[in-house]
């Protein structure tokens, strides 16, 4: 069985068809991204059953941390979910990735209250600024957002780091990103590298 079909399924939010599928292939455990895929569903009972039964799904590799789909729709009770059943973040920069695709302000509040991971300053001062331009961002959040970056700063204050220019990617589904890493670090398919 190939994982974009239980990705598939998943994402559909079938608890039945995935037990289904899982009984044909006895061993096979998936991954973190088929755990995405239903955090995107929103199905709960699904998650519930995936944590429970399948712990290789609380693993990586992520295609997209399991939180950013529900976050940009919204989807405050599957979120929830998500915490509760202690699903890792998935990434360093959750923050980050959800300004970057438009949540909602609510949702990013929910998030940094929970503890997502927030992410690189310069990356996110990128993305704020790209979805204030954009007019996706109002300047109270912007500031609110950038609240959270100097706040994380004023601890290490003493401490200089060194931060290589931000660069930005345009991948096949069209959205900016402001990764926190340098063009010559290895890409994924289809990224294609561009300065800010």
């Amino acid at each position: 069985m190939a994982e974009q079909v239980l990705c598939a399924v998943a994402k559909r939010g079938d608890l039945a068809l995935v037990q289904y599928l899982l009984q044909q292939r006895p061993g096979y455990q998936p991954g973190g991204k088929v755990l995405a895929a239903a955090a995107k569903g929103g199905c709960e009972a699904l998650l519930e059953w995936l944590v429970e039964r399948q712990p290789g799904c609380l693993s990586g590799p992520w295609s997209e941390p399991a939180y950013i789909a529900p976050a940009v729709g919204g989807q405050l009770g599957t979120l929830a979910a998500l915490r509760r059943l202690g699903v890792p973040w998935g990434a360093e920069d959750v923050v980050v990735r959800a300004v970057e695709k438009r949540c909602a302000v609510p949702v990013l509040r929910w998030l940094v209250e929970q503890g997502a991971p927030v992410g690189d300053g310069v990356c996110l001062e990128k993305a704020v600024a790209c979805k204030v331009q954009q007019g996706y961002l109002s300047v109270e959040a912007a500031a609110w957002l950038r609240s959270l970056v100097a706040a994380a700063a004023t601890p290490a204050a003493d401490a200089v780091v060194s931060m290589p220019e931000a660069w930005c990617w345009l991948s096949g589904d069209s959205w900016p990103r402001v990764p926190c890493r340098s063009p010559s670090s290895s890409m994924w398919p289809g990224e294609e590298w561009l300065p800010c």
